[in-house]
């Protein structure tokens, strides 16, 4: 073999070998990637520390370890990572924003605003940089300003964080007019447009310019379009400036957009108590109290309502609040590295084994814990309306399903799952509406029609309810001849319980139920005979059967099943023995 020949195989092998390491470098890197994304952050910062002790130069991976420590709440290692990673690359606006952060949740404020003001001028040089990557041509008008900081919030959502942060503090100072200059910047430098805008508003609110209010709210709805938030600092000014109206009129279209801001269903309770308007006071004071139980204040003027007594002192009076303000605190987003169908899959099947082994709480904190810093998704906000309807905490479960809807319109689940609420809640006209798009989105959906009929039955329109259950039975039993379960896309990849869907036995019982109501006993023994041919083993057809024969004085077949009912174990054990023992 020549010289030449036996070197181009050395080179060839040594090659080999520099890719062979180069290639398990990316995979432990990725593998570190993929942890931190699921929240395994031991596990990332191992795989992490890997890639540093191999490339200790190497940029950015310092700043994704700080997180993971921030993330574990071990604050000191998470700001001595950044300043390390600062030593290296000073000039790394990730390193600034992030360590700004950390020492502005641990409230290092002073610490904090000196990050801030560092990160400034190196956010400013790359602002320079992209601008003049955008060409000669690019102007800066109004429009392109909008259309850059959309752009930079899909780079990088926490850009515009130290700004608003600088904004927060000078508020909180009374520096108002320094606190809208940073508020601005940070809307320009990508930030999330409803938390600035909110504080702008807040601002003349907090000086009472009730008129000035008004004005950066309609900008605000020019900006960022028609937000709940935005309706609620309406109402507040309007109500401020007098002018109850329109004050009641913004505060219905927050509930409208947002049912479960919860204080703006309070706030009109109030403004309409205060009107003397005590019956519109009471339905909306009455619904605070479904949501939120041990809300005193609102039992109390709830109370008064219910007597019609207004409290006579004008300074005694109650005031609209405005929490959600004090609400909106900083946040920095999660940029998920790895594939969003991985992080989110992972995410789904660690909620649904904490949800089998009893353990909602946990289910909650990991679900919510992974929505701090990421955005919201809609399979994940589902169940967490999910688990949070299991516990009854309604006001939680109404706002995660209400975001999934608001995320993903077409989410059959999630508009069943928020009809479900609306029907625990006693807010029936919601929860038709509810209903109404599970079918719309689903035409066929059994169980959407079996839940309209049900709602329709409440409210006392039984016309409707009939029309609506024979629909279920119509379509489930199409289903089954077809020999298909009809299960949305989303169920499979973002419910908790996947559960059959068989109704008929179910509206078959209703449209007895309804028939024996309205005194139609042929119709009644008809439904709940076939109910018995679905499901030969359920007591509640026999019972009901009994109850009618007993009606139509035919003791015999009363009896035979009543007998049945017992047989089968049926709850209504004294009540079917005690009728036994009049007809025998």
């Amino acid at each position: 073999m020549g010289r030449l020949h036996r070197r181009i195989i050395f080179l060839a092998f040594f090659m080999g070998i520099i890719s062979f390491y180069i290639l398990a470098e990316d995979i432990t890197e990725k593998k570190a990637q993929q942890n931190m994304d699921i929240m395994n952050y031991r596990m990332a910062i191992s795989g992490f520390e890997q890639v540093i002790l191999k490339e200790p130069h190497r940029k950015r991976i310092r700043t994704k370890m700080a997180f993971c420590h921030f993330r574990l709440e071990e604050n000191d290692r998470a700001i001595e990572l950044l300043n390390e990673e600062l030593i290296h690359f000073p000039d790394d606006p990730e390193a600034l924003i992030l360590l700004g952060f950390v020492h502005y949740q641990q409230e290092n404020v002073e610490e904090a605003l000196k990050v801030c003001q560092r990160y400034i001028p190196v956010f400013e040089e790359l602002l320079k940089k992209k601008r003049k990557s955008m060409g000669k041509e690019y102007a800066l008008t109004k429009e392109n300003e909008k259309v850059f900081s959309i752009k930079l919030k899909q780079e990088n959502p926490n850009y515009g964080l130290p700004y608003f942060i600088f904004g927060l503090e000078q508020k909180k100072n009374g520096a108002y007019d320094r606190a809208k200059d940073y508020f601005e910047q940070a809307v320009r430098a990508g930030y999330d447009p409803v938390s600035c805008y909110c504080q702008l508003i807040d601002i003349e609110l907090e000086q009472n310019n009730w008129t000035q209010a008004l004005v950066r709210a309609r900008r605000a709805q020019q900006a960022a379009g028609t937000e709940a938030e935005f309706y609620f600092l309406i109402g507040y000014a309007y109500d401020g400036y007098g002018r109850t109206k329109y004050a009641i009129s913004s505060l219905k279209k927050s509930i409208d957009l947002k049912p479960y801001l919860v204080e703006a269903t309070k706030n009109l309770g109030i403004v309409y108590y205060n009107q003397g308007q005590f019956n519109e006071a009471k339905l909306f004071l009455e619904r605070v109290l479904k949501l939120v139980p041990y809300d005193f204040e609102t039992k109390f003027l709830l109370e008064r309502a219910e007597k019609e007594h207004a409290i006579k002192k004008e300074g005694r009076k109650p005031r609209l609040s405005k929490t959600i303000i004090e609400e909106i605190k900083p946040k920095f987003k999660h940029r998920i590295g790895s594939d969003l169908d991985f992080v989110l899959d992972t995410m789904n099947r660690s909620a649904v084994s904490l949800v089998r082994l009893g353990e909602l709480n946990s289910a909650i904190g990991l679900i919510n814990r992974f929505l701090e810093v990421n955005d919201h998704w809609p399979g994940l906000d589902y169940n967490l309306a999910l688990v949070y309807n299991m516990k009854g905490e309604m006001l939680n479960a109404l706002k995660h399903a209400w975001i999934a809807v608001s995320i993903k319109k077409n989410f059959r689940d999630a508009h069943d799952l928020l009809g479900n609420i609306y029907f625990k809640l006693g807010e029936y006209d919601c929860a038709i509406r509810a209903y109404k798009n599970v079918v719309s989105i689903h035409k066929t959906d059994a169980m959407g029609y079996y839940n309209l009929g049900c709602t329709y039955s409440a409210i006392g329109d039984d016309a409707k309810a009939e029309e609506n259950w024979k629909r279920a039975i119509h379509f489930e039993v199409i289903k089954g001849q077809k020999g298909q379960d009809e299960i949305s896309e989303d169920e499979l990849s973002a419910s908790l319980i996947v559960v059959g869907r068989r109704v008929v036995f179910h509206s078959r019982m209703s449209l007895g139920q309804l028939y024996v109501n309205q005194k139609k006993w042929d119709k009644a023994l008809e439904q709940f005979r076939l109910a018995l041919d679905l499901d030969a083993d359920r007591s509640e057809p026999h019972y009901e059967l009994g109850k009618i024969y007993l009606e139509k004085e035919d003791v015999a077949r009363a009896k035979t099943h009543f007998e049945k009912y017992l047989y089968l174990g049926g709850e209504k054990e004294k009540e079917v023995q005690d009728l036994l023992d009049k007809i025998t």
